[in-house]
C-alpha cells in the first residue's frame, strides 16, 4: 500500500480510468493518504442509478476537503443520473449550489417530466420548503418555483408544467455555466408553438456536444438552425423526436452551411418517410467535416414510400450524396436506406480512390422487399456491401431475412479491412456459414451473431484465426460445429453465449449409460479468458427409450478449471 500512495499522480489518476465508481470508493476507504489521492476521481465522474445512491451523493457533496474547505462537489465535472421516477427537488437544489464547475451533465433514461409534475405539486400544495433538513442551504430551483404566480386561469397542478419547466431549466444553466456537454429531453409536452424555441434559448451557448429529446414537440429545420445558432460550437448534435415534420422541398429552403457539426444523429418515434428529408437537410446544411450520421426511425411502414420515390427519395439521397458519400466516416441507419436509388447516389458520387468510411451499421425491423417489385432485397443488400467493403472496419448488420440465393458470406469476405462484425438475421431459412466469415477475414478481432443457425465447414477453418472476442445470442448450432470452431481459436479471450440451443447431429456416437445422463464439452484451447454462458438450451436429436430422465449435463473446460452445469428440460 506504501507503494501505490507513492506513486506519481498520473498514474494514480491512469489507474483510476480502469477501476469502477464502487471500487474507487472502496480504495478511498483504505488509508487516508489513498482516500485524498483518489478522492479527485470518486467525485470527478459520478454516475447515479438510483434515489438512495442520488441520496448519499447529494449529503456528501456538501463535505469539504480539509486542505482547500472548499466542498467535495466542486471536484465534480461529469454527473450522469440514471434513476427512475422523479428526482427529489431538494437533491437537484443542493447539486446546483455544491457542484457549480460541472462540464457534462447527462439525464440517461430519466423522464424530467416526472419531476417536473412533481414540482407542479408541490407548488400547488405550497410545500417546495416543507421537506428541507436545512433551512440555511440555498434553493434555487425550489425557490424560482415557490416565486411563480399562479394565475386565477391555472385550475390544475399540471397547467404550470411548461412554465415551471422552463423556470427550471433556466435555473440549471444559471448554475452551470461550465457544461459543454448536454443530455436531456424536454419536460412537457407540446402545448404552445414558443415552448420549444423559449427552451432553445436559454441552452448554455458554450455548449459542444448536445443530445436533446424533443419529445412530441414538432422537430423543423428552423428549430435545428436555432439550435446550431444559440450554440455555433457544436460539435455534435443528437435529435429525438416523436412528430418529426414532413418538409417541403418546393421552394427549397435557405439554409446556412454549418462547418463546426462533424455528427449529427436524429431518431424518430413514428416519422419513417419524414426522416428522408433530414438526410437532404444533413447533405446542405454540413460541410465536408461531417465524419458521423445517425440516423432512423423505430417503425417502419412500406406503403409510405411507393409514391416517394420521385417526389422525396431522389432529391434527398443525390443532396446527401453529393456532399458526404466520400467523406463519412460512421453511418448508421435504422429502417433506412433500403432504396436502391438511395445506394446508387452513394457509388455515383463517392471517391473510390479515397474511401473513408471506417463504420457502417444497418438494421430493418422488417424485410428489405419494400420496392413492390422494382428491385429484389438481395441487390439493395449487395449495393449496401460494394459501396461500404473498401474500407470499412466495423460492420453491423441487422436484416430481417434475405434471400437464400443471396451470398451474404462471400460479400462480407470482401470487406477485408474488417475487425468488428455483428450479425443480426430474422425469418431465416437458410444457415449462416460461419467457416467462409473465418477464412475470408484474416483481421477480424469480434465477431457477434444472433438470431440464426449456424453451420461451420471445418476443413475451410484456417489452422489458427486471431479473433478474440465470440459473441453468440439467440443461435442454434451443432455440438460438433461448436467445439471444432473453438479449437480454431487459440487467441480468444471473450466467449459469450446465451439464450441459444445446441444439439446432436443424428449421426453422432455417444455412449449411452442407463445410470448417467448424456453429457457434452467444450475445450477452450486459450489459457486466460472470459467465459460467459446463459439461457442454454441442449438438445439431443438422438432417442434414449431406455433414458427417462430430464436432465442434460453441459461442462466447460480451460487450461485452469472445469465448469459444469446441469440443464434441466
Amino acid at each position: 500500500m506504501v507503494c501505490l500512495s507513492f506513486l506519481p499522480h498520473e498514474i494514480i489518476q491512469l489507474i483510476a480510468t480502469h477501476l469502477s465508481q464502487d471500487d474507487i470508493f472502496t480504495v478511498c476507504c483504505v488509508s487516508r493518504k489513498l482516500s485524498k489521492l483518489f478522492h479527485p476521481t470518486l467525485y470527478g465522474h459520478v454516475t447515479l442509478t438510483s434515489s438512495r445512491i442520488f441520496k448519499q451523493f447529494s449529503a456528501a457533496v456538501t463535505s469539504t476537503e480539509g486542505m482547500t474547505s472548499q466542498p467535495w462537489g466542486h471536484l465534480t465535472r461529469s454527473l450522469v443520473i440514471s434513476i427512475p421516477g422523479a428526482i427529489p427537488h431538494q437533491h437537484l437544489d443542493t447539486i446546483a449550489f455544491y457542484c457549480p464547475f460541472i462540464t457534462a451533465l447527462q439525464f440517461e433514461d430519466v423522464r424530467l417530466q416526472d419531476t417536473m409534475i412533481s414540482l407542479a405539486k408541490h407548488k400547488w400544495d405550497n410545500s417546495l420548503f416543507k421537506s428541507t433538513t436545512n433551512s440555511n442551504q440555498p434553493r434555487p430551483y425550489s425557490q424560482a418555483i415557490q416565486d411563480l404566480p399562479i394565475h386565477d386561469e391555472i385550475t390544475h397542478h399540471c397547467e404550470f408544467l411548461p412554465l415551471i419547466s422552463l423556470a427550471f431549466y433556466e435555473k440549471l444553466f444559471q448554475h452551470h455555466l461550465h457544461l459543454t456537454t448536454l443530455s436531456i429531453d424536454i419536460a412537457f409536452d407540446h402545448c404552445l408553438e414558443a415552448d420549444l424555441p423559449s427552451f432553445v434559448r436559454l441552452l448554455p451557448k458554450h455548449l459542444t456536444d448536445l443530445t436533446l429529446d424533443v419529445r412530441t414537440h414538432r422537430l423543423t429545420f428552423d428549430v435545428a438552425d436555432l439550435i446550431q445558432v444559440r450554440c455555433p460550437g457544436l460539435t455534435s448534435l443528437s435529435l429525438a423526436a416523436t412528430d418529426v415534420v414532413y418538409a417541403s422541398l418546393s421552394p427549397e429552403p435557405n439554409l446556412t452551411v454549418n462547418h463546426v457539426v462533424k455528427t449529427f444523429c436524429l431518431k424518430s418515434r413514428d416519422a419513417p418517410a419524414s426522416l428522408w428529408f433530414w438526410l437532404w437537410y444533413a447533405g446542405k446544411k454540413y460541410g465536408q467535416q461531417l465524419q458521423t450520421l445517425r440516423i432512423g426511425t423505430s417503425q417502419f411502414h412500406p406503403a409510405y414510400y411507393h409514391h416517394l420515390v420521385d417526389q422525396v427519395i431522389h432529391p434527398c439521397a443525390s443532396a446527401l450524396a453529393e456532399r458526404h458519400a466520400s467523406t463519412l466516416q460512421s453511418l448508421e441507419m435504422r429502417n433506412m436506406g433500403f432504396m436502391p436509388e438511395f445506394w446508387a447516389y452513394m457509388h455515383k458520387h463517392s471517391d473510390p480512390t479515397q474511401p473513408r468510411l471506417r463504420h457502417f451499421a444497418f438494421s430493418s425491423s422488417t424485410g428489405l422487399n419494400c420496392n413492390f417489385g422494382r428491385e429484389p432485397e438481395a441487390s439493395v443488400c449487395e449495393a449496401m456491401l460494394v459501396f461500404v467493403r473498401p474500407c470499412v472496419e466495423k460492420l453491423e448488420l441487422g436484416l430481417w431475412q434475405t434471400n437464400d440465393g443471396f451470398d451474404l458470406e462471400g460479400h462480407l469476405g470482401q470487406c477485408r479491412r474488417l475487425k468488428s462484425l455483428k450479425i443480426t438475421r430474422k425469418r431465416l431459412h437458410k444457415a449462416l456459414q460461419v467457416s467462409y466469415l473465418i477464412q475470408g477475414l484474416p483481421r477480424l478481432r469480434s465477431l457477434t451473431l444472433a438470431s440464426c443457425s449456424l453451420v461451420v465447414s471445418h476443413s475451410l477453418l484456417p489452422s489458427v484465426h486471431r479473433l478474440t472476442s465470440l459473441i453468440l445470442e439467440n443461435v442454434k448450432i451443432a455440438f460438433a460445429d461448436l467445439h471444432g470452431l473453438l479449437q480454431h481459436l487459440g487467441h480468444l479471450k471473450i466467449f459469450t453465449m446465451t439464450k441459444s440451443s445446441i444439439f446432436h447431429d443424428d449421426h453422432l456416437s455417444i455412449s449411452i449409460n442407463k445410470d448417467q445422463v448424456p453429457s457434452v464439452s467444450l475445450v477452450f484451447p486459450s489459457v486466460d479468458m472470459s467465459i460467459s454462458v446463459s439461457d442454454l438450451a441442449i438438445n439431443f436429436k438422438i432417442e434414449y427409450p431406455e433414458i427417462r430422465g430430464t436432465s442434460y449435463q453441459l461442462v466447460l473446460r480451460d487450461a485452469h478449471q472445469c465448469h459444469g452445469w446441469t440443464i434441466i428440460r
